[in-house]
């Protein structure tokens, strides 16, 4: 997530960074990404793990283990494939289109926990609108928090006194 939010930090408030940040910026973003693949090489392991522990390789044949082996494919191995990739290569923008698709993968990993397998036996989830208006409220007010931060405290560029 800080690959992508210092991302569009560098495209759309470009004004606001400094040179330091700005010359720093693929260097951190290469070491964020070697962090990255660790730990999605991690929780690789542990999905496979719990798979084994639970002896439960007979669902992996079926409609949902095809789903979820999807899932792992497409949201943690892809991106752990990028991430070490883009780190042994350099290249700092593999590494944020990994990253998008590592959050891409977590959105859909929650979405699938909350609304797919949850309680799928009781009821089928679907959240209400006022459920949904809580989430987007909570959302925008973290959007409108973190830009106070960018714009007011110097967190991309250097406080110069006067």
């Amino acid at each position: 997530m800080v690959i992508i939010v210092s991302t569009l930090l560098k495209h759309f408030m470009v004004w606001r960074c400094d040179q330091r940040f700005l010359d720093n910026l693929d260097r951190i973003t290469i070491g964020l990404a070697k962090g990255s693949a660790y730990a999605m090489i991690t929780y690789l392991v542990i999905k496979l793990v719990a798979v084994a522990h639970d002896q439960e390789w007979q669902y992996l044949i079926t409609g949902w283990g095809a789903y979820y082996l999807l899932e792992l494919g497409i949201g943690v191995v892809l991106p752990m494939l990028l991430f070490a990739w883009g780190v042994h290569h350099q290249r700092p923008a593999i590494l944020r289109f990994g990253a998008a698709v590592a959050v891409a993968g977590i959105i859909w990993n929650r979405l699938n926990t909350v609304l797919v397998t949850y309680n799928w036996q009781t009821y089928q989830e679907i959240p209400t609108w006022q459920e949904t208006w809580i989430v987007f409220t909570v959302l925008a007010f973290y959007f409108i928090v973190y830009r106070f931060v960018l714009y007011r405290l110097p967190v991309v560029f250097s406080w110069k006194q006067a």
